[in-house]
């Protein structure tokens, strides 16, 4: 049974709403051969498993197209003088005609977390969201980062554990390529990080043997004296990975030498995918901890869980929109690739749960057809635009509605 307070409850009433009414009225595109699904009225809250899935799918194919356009990057002198790295949208933008200098870059996944505990949390906050963000401000200002570190992303994830409320963070950082970089960034990054984030209520005074091993491993650059230096009230425990392609032939983990090679799309992919896992889900008991959700919605409502930064502020290509319901799949075409013309096609919209449809075929229910909605359109995004009128029509009309006053009784 959760208990619900009256501002947990107005939050737990809004989510339900949202929930309830996502994927309740999807657009479909007729044509020669097939049905072709491409978008959906989606309610983009971060909770939502469909939401999601379509921001896990548009962000993949965002970043296929980012790296691909992207295998150097540009470094420009302003006119203050000042060198600065820049993406190719961000050059062409700003600075075309300037002289520049390419820049390799590699591709690395990290993953930061603070000491915390269940009793008192961190930094005497059981949710320490703000504090953590300040610890990520301060890490970014440091002069090996801003050194090493061209650009990237990271999110914020949220679960319950043995240790209370554990948030961490999952990311991706462009460094400047070199032999031996990730064992010395990660050295920096570890010292550093740990006193950032020294908590003077961690009741840890000294590092056990098997603190030292930990932070130790994988390592070989870390010293006796390095774990003597670092203060036991402090993060011990980090991870840098580069991002690798496997040679075919041999089988053993290469450099990046093609950011579009499939192998290194699919490091990104699982790197990023930590961005599009709804929080507070128990996969082992495949259920949501409603009474976290209900705590925290209030508290991480607003807050800025995703975030960009060096060379991909700005980036608006990699934008991961909350609006996800004017997206579409990549996989609708409206030109004939032979002839250049717009396909001929019709497009529908219909409620979801009446179609047919598996991994390779979506296929029309008599009740589908019977209640579908034809939009005059020519092209896919005419389509997706009065689709998007529809749905805010349909809100205001109160259309999407939900028996929230079940949780009056909560």
């Amino acid at each position: 049974m959760v208990t619900l307070e009256p501002e947990k409850k107005l939050y737990m009433k809004k989510l339900t709403k949202k929930l309830t009414a996502c994927a309740g009225l999807s657009l479909y595109a007729e044509q020669p051969g097939g049905t072709v699904g491409i978008t959906g009225h989606l309610c983009g809250d971060k909770l939502c498993f469909v939401c999601n899935s379509q921001r896990s799918r548009v962000t993949r194919r965002k970043y296929r197209s980012w790296f691909e356009a992207n295998p150097v990057l540009f470094e420009v002198t302003g006119s203050n003088g000042r060198s600065k790295v820049v993406t190719a949208f961000q050059y062409h933008k700003n600075y075309e005609g300037a002289h520049y200098q390419p820049v390799k870059y590699e591709v690395m996944h990290f993953t930061l977390t603070v000491p915390h505990t269940a009793e008192n949390g961190y930094r005497g906050k059981q949710i320490y969201f703000d504090e953590f963000t300040r610890c990520m401000t301060e890490l970014r200002r440091l002069k090996f980062w801003t050194d090493n570190v061209l650009g990237g992303e990271y999110g914020y994830e949220t679960e319950r554990k043995y240790a209370g409320v554990h948030i961490h963070v999952h990311g991706l950082m462009f460094v400047v390529a070199g032999l031996q970089n990730r064992n010395r960034l990660h050295r920096e990054l570890l010292m550093n990080w740990n006193r950032l984030t020294v908590d003077s209520d961690n009741c840890r005074s000294v590092f056990s043997e098997t603190d030292i091993a930990g932070i130790r491993k994988g390592n070989k650059l870390i010293t006796e004296d390095d774990v003597n230096e670092m203060n036991p009230k402090g993060a011990t425990i980090i991870n840098l990975e580069t991002i690798y392609t496997k040679n075919k032939e041999t089988g053993l983990k290469e450099r990046v030498k093609d950011f579009s090679d499939k192998g290194f799309m699919r490091g990104v992919m699982e790197a990023i995918k930590y961005h599009f896992e709804p929080s507070f889900f128990d996969k082992k008991e495949n259920q949501f901890d409603l009474q976290m959700v209900a705590d925290l919605k209030p508290l991480l409502h607003g807050k800025a869980l995703y975030k960009k930064f060096g060379c991909l502020v700005g980036e608006t290509a990699l934008n991961i929109n909350e609006n996800i319901q004017v997206e579409y799949s990549d996989a609708v075409e409206d030109f004939d690739p032979g002839t250049g013309e717009i396909l001929e096609r019709d497009f529908y919209t219909v409620n979801p749960a009446l179609m047919y449809a598996d991994k390779d075929n979506i296929t029309w229910s008599r009740a589908a057809v019977a209640s579908r909605r034809q939009i005059k359109a020519r092209t896919t995004s005419e389509a997706v635009s009065v689709l998007a009128g529809m749905i805010r029509e349909a809100c205001r009309g109160g259309l999407f509605r939900t028996e929230t006053q079940k949780l009056d009784h909560a």
